[in-house]
């Protein structure tokens, strides 16, 4: 009796484990902003954000290194809003929105929330969330 018991019990512990294991998908969203209209609206402005935000997977790369690969190993940086218009009640007029994106993300690993995220000169981090539903861990 107890060498049947014990497979099934290892199945059940496998199946519960296997689903708090699984990765989420992590966005960094970084803004930058123009407090002049035509400033933030010139095209040198948006080629040189998209080169800025083009350098911000790597800073990722290595902090998911520093973390047993928490961040997992496909990151991407994309310039996904060019020359955004702020709200009326905002100090500014124009902003640019780089999104990483930390595609398998292991939030069961540790606590990230204490762990200081990279910076990028004229670039405020926006918000940090996640991704709608579960991914297969790479």
């Amino acid at each position: 009796m107890r060498s049947c018991t014990f497979p099934l019990w290892l199945a059940t512990f496998f199946t519960l484990f296997t689903f708090s294991l699984t990765c989420k998908q992590r966005y960094y969203i970084y803004y930058k902003e123009y407090a002049n209209c035509n400033e933030g609206l010139e095209p040198a402005i948006k080629e040189r954000a998209a080169r800025e935000c083009s350098t911000f997977r790597q800073p990722f790369v290595e902090l998911s290194d520093q973390t047993h690969n928490q961040l997992g190993r496909d990151i991407t940086a994309e310039l996904v809003i060019a020359a955004g218009t702020l709200p009326d009640n905002s100090a500014n007029c124009i902003f640019y929105q780089c999104n990483v994106v930390a595609w398998r993300y292991r939030e069961w690993q540790t606590d990230m929330e204490h762990r200081a995220l990279p910076g990028f000169d004229g670039w405020k981090l926006h918000d940090r969330v996640f991704g709608p539903g579960a991914v297969k861990c790479d």
